[in-house]
């Protein structure tokens, strides 16, 4: 169908392989339009340099559109691939990443250095660099047949844990005995300060993106985040329990983090036909479970 067809559609899965890749080299293209085009930001994965390489189908079409609802889902350092290659940036990886994320940079191996990323800066530049080339539409300017979105804020209380069973997530707190929670208190008040003097100068929205970024990384607010979570797990399967048994609903999309919360839910809630989607699910096993 490739050399013949107007319009070919195509899986970055399938364009990797050898002779669907050839094929679509083989032709000049008026448009190449990336769906979920942030899947492309790996700038040494391969299917970005399929797309964005060298010899990539970019360089193959007279146009190209970049489509995604969300171009960075991290961080603004993830921009970099499809900026640099449509020539929206001149900086290099390493400058960009210097010039609109903070972070560390650490040496992976002799001579390779790699920054970890805790959030972004200079964001009203970066605002300024993209108005140009990024057109963005919201759900409400495109999708008017959808009725409002309405909010429901549901208290969830803390249900009993069994403390023996979750200890090992506070090994190195309950370690100094009576003094573990002031200790635990004290290193989240250390991990705040030290992330808040990286936003000296900051706007409000890169500020709060930084903090965020550095928090959520610290041994000792993950810790507390999946404490939290599990205490609440109990409680939010009988709501939800309730309401499919009562037909309020024919089925419920579930967010939740972290994997541990997501693992008490799915166990809890089995006999509803639970389908488990994490982060880190491959896009062959997410599709089959979307459609499931």
């Amino acid at each position: 169908l490739v050399p013949s067809a107007d319009v070919v559609i195509c899986s970055y899965d399938l364009a990797q392989t050898d002779a669907v890749f050839s094929a679509l080299s083989a032709r000049r293209w008026q448009l190449l339009a990336l769906d979920e085009a942030h899947f492309l930001k790996a700038p040494d994965a391969r299917r970005t340099n399929v797309v964005f390489g060298a010899g990539g189908l970019i360089h193959k079409a007279d146009r190209v559109w970049c489509m995604t609802g969300t171009p960075a889902p991290l961080h603004p350092g993830e921009l970099w691939v499809m900026l640099y290659c449509l020539g929206v940036t001149k900086l290099d990886h390493g400058d960009f990443q210097q010039r609109y994320t903070t972070g560390t940079d650490i040496q992976v191996r002799l001579g390779i250095w790699q920054r970890k990323v805790t959030g972004g800066r200079n964001i009203n530049e970066l605002r300024h660099v993209l108005a140009p080339f990024m057109l963005r539409r919201k759900k409400d300017q495109v999708m008017t047949e959808l009725p409002p979105i309405r909010f429901n804020d549901v208290v969830v209380e803390p249900a009993p844990v069994d403390n023996f069973k979750w200890a090992q997530y506070f090994d190195n707190y309950l370690a100094y005995g009576p003094r573990g929670r002031q200790v635990f208190q004290e290193d989240v008040a250390k991990a705040e300060q030290k992330v808040r003097t990286l936003t000296e100068g900051m706007d409000m929205g890169a500020a709060s993106m930084t903090i965020l970024g550095g928090l959520q990384d610290r041994p000792e607010v993950k810790s507390l985040r999946r404490w939290v979570g599990l205490q609440k797990v109990g409680s939010v399967i009988e709501i939800i329990k309730s309401e499919l048994e009562a037909g309020a609903y024919e089925k419920i999309v579930l967010f939740a983090v972290p994997r541990d919360v997501i693992e008490e839910l799915a166990e809890g809630l089995r006999k509803f036909g639970v389908v488990k989607i994490y982060g880190g699910t491959p896009p062959q096993k997410r599709d089959k479970r979307v459609q499931k």
